[in-house]
């Protein structure tokens, strides 16, 4: 067991690299409000909903770590657990029922991803791992904001006339539905007033979005195509900003 999970282990992170956050990014509205300004101080999120169901594992974008099975001392040996051959053994481990995977669910055009929510990185990773058809998990998926700034993605204030470029971009091939507030003395903190996206981190930095893409067209083959987004247009940053700037 312990040699295939060192063989899965190092063809996942070379072929499949987890995602990089952007978890304040995914954050709802009404978490930030008070960082947006007086003028927004009623702003408020439309909530969130929660549900549960079988999860592909393939569309497990990260465990919130830079790399798979990357647990250190944080009980390294339950993954061996997770596999055990013997049923039994391998349900009580599992515990779904008593101590159910909690994941966040990232909606896009042809299915969602999913990140770590509260509880269940070694099950996901064991999931991934393994290949397993499917994982039963709890799914948390708080509505899109209603606002997003460029400080948002963690940009360099430097950067912000880029990523307002890109966005500019998106909804100019309508994968954005909104319109833009530009903050003339600080474009970090100029608005988007978002009304819907195609998939929220098509906001994020250029180096995010791209690894997102890549994650995205494993788990749905085509589906980025579909909507006029090629390989192409994310093979690099470089790539990506261009194909953005010349949309507008």
């Amino acid at each position: 067991m312990a040699e295939f999970l060192e063989r899965r282990t190092a063809e996942l992170n070379a072929s499949q690299p987890p995602a990089p956050d952007l978890d304040q990014l995914l954050e709802p509205t009404h978490l930030h409000h008070n960082e947006i300004g007086p003028s927004s101080s009623d702003l408020i999120g439309l909530g969130t909903m929660a549900t549960c169901g079988w999860i592909d594992p393939v569309a497990v974008a990260t465990v919130g770590q830079r790399i798979w099975n990357d647990f250190a001392s944080h009980r390294p040996a339950m993954l061996t657990a997770l596999l055990n051959p013997a049923v039994e053994e391998a349900l009580r481990v599992w515990s779904l029922d008593d101590d159910p995977v909690r994941v966040n669910r990232i909606p896009g055009p042809a299915g969602p991803l999913y990140t770590l929510g509260e509880n269940g990185a070694h099950r996901l990773t064991a999931a991934r791992l393994a290949a397993l058809p499917g994982i039963w998990a709890t799914i948390d998926q708080p509505a899109l904001p209603l606002q997003v700034q460029p400080y948002q993605t963690g940009i360099r204030r430097d950067d912000a006339p880029q990523l307002l470029t890109c966005w500019r971009g998106l909804l100019a091939r309508g994968l954005v539905t909104g319109d833009i507030c530009v903050n003339p003395d600080l474009l970090a903190l100029s608005t988007l007033h978002l009304d819907d996206v195609a998939a929220i981190w098509l906001l994020a930095a250029p180096a995010q979005a791209i690894a997102w893409a890549a994650i995205y067209s494993r788990a749905y083959p085509g589906a980025l195509a579909a909507l006029g987004i090629t390989p192409q247009a994310y093979a690099d940053e470089r790539a990506w900003t261009t194909w953005l700037a010349t949309g507008t």
